[in-house]
């Protein structure tokens, strides 16, 4: 019978990359991001996020399951169940960021008796990343006469708040709200159950680290986990996961601490500054 493992963190944290390693394991099966538990049946996930089709598919295939053909009555939750039925001795991944901002898919996950990783990235890596993401999207939405004619607006309104420190602290508060949502929620599974692993960790010292998620899952490191972009299949449909790991070469020191071209940490509020420093100690 499979078993699940559910990364658990902000977006922009490196679950991407972490899945992708993972993946790299013959007894893991990671797809993209898939989102389910969301939602409390398949109709409403499906026309919700059907970006995310593609990750079911996808789980399907790795699995060797057959989609039942009355897919869109189910209830996410006996969804999994039946796919942890018919999958054999694996774990599947699901590292779907959204769940950690809400307490009713981290109860409908914690119905599955699964691991946790709960992944800590810098909050101004989190807010770097978050705002060169906004930039992009901006970019490619900027389409048409209206568009072109608002964007220098919106990015000017943009480079005040970055220059001010204002975007980074308004995103640092997010990211402390999601992890304080992580970790009240973790106060109540058995501490075998997760593990705390930090992205700056995981891109210096891959080997290490992953080597401490294997523990969790009583599984052995494999050296295809080592190299993340071997492990993604470059088809699928992006928006459920970050595509940059298609053009990374593997695990990256410099975005362990790239934030720090932009920013530093006066612009923390003291109290994600505390925080941050209490999740740097061991789990």
């Amino acid at each position: 019978m499979a078993r699940f493992v559910f990364i658990l963190s902000p977006e922009r944290s490196g679950s991407t990359l972490l899945s992708a390693a993972l993946g790299g394991n013959d007894a893991v099966v990671a797809p993209p991001e898939l989102h389910l538990l969301r939602y409390r049946d398949v109709a409403s996930w499906q026309r919700a996020y059907p970006a995310a089709s593609a990750s079911l598919e996808a789980l399907f295939d790795a699995t060797g399951i057959a989609p039942p053909p009355d897919l869109a009555s189910y209830d996410t939750l006996d969804l999994y169940r039946q796919i942890a039925e018919q999958a054999g001795s694996c774990w599947i991944v699901d590292k779907t960021p959204a769940y950690a901002r809400s307490d009713e898919a981290l109860r409908r996950a914690e119905a599955l008796a699964p691991r946790y990783v709960w992944l800590v990235r810098h909050p101004l890596g989190v807010a770097a990343s978050r705002i060169e993401t906004n930039h992009r999207m901006r970019r490619e939405e900027n389409h048409g006469l209206a568009a072109r004619l608002k964007y220098p607006a919106y990015r000017l309104r943009e480079v005040v708040c970055e220059r001010t420190g204002a975007a980074a602290r308004d995103l640092s508060l997010d990211w402390a709200d999601v992890h304080h949502r992580i970790a009240a929620f973790l106060a109540g599974v058995p501490r075998d159950r997760w593990c705390r692993v930090h992205f700056e960790s995981l891109v210096v010292e891959p080997e290490s680290t992953l080597a401490r998620v294997c523990a969790l899952l009583g599984i052995d490191l494999e050296p295809a986990m080592l190299d993340p972009r071997g492990n993604v299949d470059p088809n699928l449909a992006w928006g459920i996961g970050d595509e940059k790991i298609l053009a990374q070469a593997g695990f990256s020191r410099r975005s362990a601490d790239a934030w720090r071209r932009h920013y530093d940490e006066t612009q923390l509020a003291d109290a994600v500054a505390a925080f941050y420093q209490e999740l740097g100690r061991p789990a």
